[in-house]
């Protein structure tokens, strides 16, 4: 088509180009892309005149489909805004300018190929009922209607379009168009190997536009279990027998694929993969390579032979359909048998001699009701306002990366700086030699009044930064900007750490109300949920240890914590593997179990208000929920919110006492904390034994 005939397809039809652009507030036309008019309350944009032009009264712009479609994309050469918006059309470009290939740019360059090779797919499908196309495929194994669901189409005069661009003229040969893309496809030369000449051979299969992953929707689609394949007619002989696959397009493209399968996180399909590459030893060391990048991501797969003698599954789907489709089936059904528990003793086996130790606190009483530590799962932790949640939280995250692990934290409330500040506030409290020169958040973030300090507190401000730089590199802090703190921008950040370290990571996320939906005007109480689902399967995906802080019902303020603290923030009580909650100790007071009548909420609200006014708060930490370990027990602390600092504040006895009441527990207990079985209590009336013991014997008289 010329250019006025587009021209007049675009005066009887202008819904494509509409398409591209936003529509304006009068609803009757369309943002003008050249001054935005439209875009306010009163705009009328930019509509299509009854000639055939596009016209904006604001700012006079005007003129044909093709110069809007240029100013909507930035396209400068007009002749390849001409094939694009052909393209767009579905129409056949016929007639247009060739322009000079060395006076294009290498973008203007790029978007001409793209445009031809759009083309050549749609002229393709119009082709795909042309004898030779019908009889290549036949003699391929691949039915007619399976090369229509995959938009197979035959070129009989085909050329590159990189060298049409080019103004290159090579002989046209005739050519199966498989495509990958929009703009991107496998062109396969469908003559008899006799008939293609020695310097031709290197060019039978070429591939235009970037090599992508062949049905790459599978990764998220698949209904069976998916086969990983190299070509693309390779992907399509396992749908002729019944199975599900995608193809690499080239070796050099797993670690595309693995992108794409990390990417995807939950979206990915719960099918299993199964590594069935070619059968030579390019093939081997490719399968090789995918099956560490799958172990690296924690992908279950298998791998499996289904070509059996021959080179590829077309090759024995061409000369042997039915062993091609028995060796198939066998190994789908070696995946569903593996999902018997009978095939999973042995991994369940291996999985429990591989469980990493605990990852301590750095809190021993609290390590001590954890049975050690954080284990993989989900943690919830959940208090009133005031009560330190994240303050609590990263100095856990300190005490860990102090001792040797690593940690990510998403923080989806404070920012980077407020939280590392929190950290040096803390550490010079512990770093100071004799109980001065501290430093609140504030005052390590104020370096404006450094000027006035006193050369000890400075020096003390220096032992603070070198105690924190020493386990600064084991923790990354991400701050919220929106899209990064979805659970899916979460599990990909994960993963990536996972991969590149080949650590496990302790995670906190802070906190899970404000974290970004996964869709957009989502419920509140619907999202929650959603991230519970989602922080739950990324604790299961990369078995780590989850921190999740999360705020509670209002109306349990003034009662000690119990599961219905949470009940308005989701479905925190199903979903988590540990809760715990954080409270201030005055909820246990006399003054709390008395105040039940009329107006009681109101004093008790009074006592923790005051309570948060002082400058140490006597918090605990309650067990309610510990998956397959003991749901009860308590920690008291004094908390400093001036310096985020948490300390225990129980002798060990009165911890012991307060949580064990079985003497063999309590003795068990103690030996672990102390190195020693028995308090203080135990050994009285074992001195009193001994005491007797030394005492010498009294002879009384006959």
């Amino acid at each position: 088509m010329t250019r006025d005939e587009i021209k007049d397809r675009i005066h009887a039809d202008p819904n494509p180009i509409y398409s591209l652009m936003a529509q304006a507030k009068d609803g009757k036309s369309y943002v003008c892309p050249y001054c935005q008019n439209g875009s306010g309350a009163t705009g009328d944009g930019i509509r299509l005149n009854a000639d055939g032009y596009f016209h904006c009264f604001k700012c006079d712009s005007k003129g044909d489909g093709i110069q809007l479609y240029q100013q909507i994309k930035g396209v400068q050469d007009f002749n390849t805004a001409l094939a694009e918006v052909a393209a767009l059309y579905g129409l056949h470009l016929d007639e247009a300018k060739k322009a000079d290939p060395a006076t294009l740019t290498d973008e203007e360059k790029q978007r001409r190929i793209d445009a031809r090779a759009a083309q050549d797919i749609q002229t393709a499908q119009r082709n795909a009922a042309a004898p030779e196309c019908i009889a290549y495929l036949k003699e391929r194994g691949i039915s007619p209607r399976l090369a229509d669901w995959f938009g197979i189409g035959f070129i009989p005069e085909w050329r590159h379009p990189k060298t049409i661009i080019e103004g290159k003229t090579p002989p046209p040969t005739p050519r199966l168009i498989i495509p990958t893309g929009k703009t991107s496809y496998l062109a396969r030369d469908i003559r008899p190997a006799d008939q293609i000449p020695a310097d031709g051979e290197k060019y039978k299969k070429q591939k235009v536009g970037s090599v992508q992953i062949f049905n790459a929707g599978a990764i998220q689609k698949a209904t069976r279990p998916l086969f990983i394949v190299e070509g693309e007619i390779d992907a399509i002989s396992f749908y002729e027998v019944g199975a599900q696959a995608v193809g690499l397009g080239s070796t050099s493209n797993i670690d595309r694929l693995l992108d794409m399968l990390s990417k995807a996180g939950q979206r990915r399909t719960h099918e299993p993969l199964i590594i069935a590459l070619d059968n030579d030893e390019a093939g081997r060391r490719a399968a090789d390579k995918l099956a560490d990048g799958l172990q690296a991501l924690r992908i279950p797969y298998s791998m499996a032979n289904p070509a059996g003698e021959y080179k590829d599954a077309n090759e024995a789907l061409t000369k042997d359909r039915q062993g091609f489709y028995e060796r198939v089936r066998k190994a789908e059904r070696a995946e569903l048998d593996r999902e018997t528990n009978g095939a999973y003793l042995e991994t369940l086996k291996r999985k429990f001699a591989e469980t990493r130790e605990p990852v301590p606190t750095g809190f021993s009483y609290l390590d001590d009701l954890l049975d050690g530590g954080l284990l993989a799962g989900l943690y919830f932790i959940g208090g009133v306002s005031s009560s330190g949640k994240t303050a609590f939280c990263m100095q856990i995250i300190d005490q860990v990366a102090r001792a040797g692990g690593s940690c990510l934290v998403f923080a989806a409330e404070m920012s980077r700086a407020d939280l590392v500040a929190r950290s040096i506030s803390r550490e010079t409290v512990e770093q100071s030699p004799d109980g001065y020169g501290y430093f609140t958040q504030r005052e390590v973030q104020a370096g404006y009044s450094f000027a006035d300090l006193s050369e000890k507190r400075l020096n003390n401000l220096d032992r603070a930064y070198a105690a924190y730089a020493k386990y600064a590199d084991r923790i990354t802090i991400y701050e919220n900007n929106g899209e990064n703190m979805k659970p899916s921008r979460i599990r990909n950040r994960i993963a990536r750490y996972c991969y590149l370290t080949g650590e496990r990571p302790v995670i906190l996320v802070d906190y899970l109300q404000i974290l970004t939906p996964e869709k957009d005007k989502q419920e509140i109480r619907n999202s929650v949920d959603d991230a519970i689902r989602a922080l739950k399967g990324i604790s299961t995906e990369f078995s780590l240890p989850i921190i999740v802080v999360s705020s509670l019902n209002r109306d349990n303020y003034t009662a000690p914590l119990n599961f219905a603290a949470f009940k308005e923030s989701g479905n925190i009580e199903y979903g988590s593997d540990y809760l715990l909650g954080l409270q201030f100790s005055c909820v246990h007071d006399e003054a709390f179990q008395k105040n039940t009548g009329s107006g009681a909420n109101s004093v008790l609200l009074g006592i923790l208000a005051e309570e948060k006014q002082k400058p140490i708060r006597a918090v605990e930490i309650t067990i309610l929920k510990q998956r397959g370990g003991r749901s009860s027990g308590a920690v008291q602390f004094d908390y400093d919110p001036r310096h985020n600092r948490y300390v225990q504040s129980q002798e060990v006895d009165e911890f012991l006492e307060k949580n064990y009441t079985d003497q063999r527990e309590y003795r068990t207990h103690r030996g672990q904390l102390t190195g020693h079985p028995y308090g203080e209590k135990d050994l009285e009336p074992i001195r009193e034994m001994e005491q007797t013991a030394k005492k010498p014997k009294v002879m009384k008289p006959v």
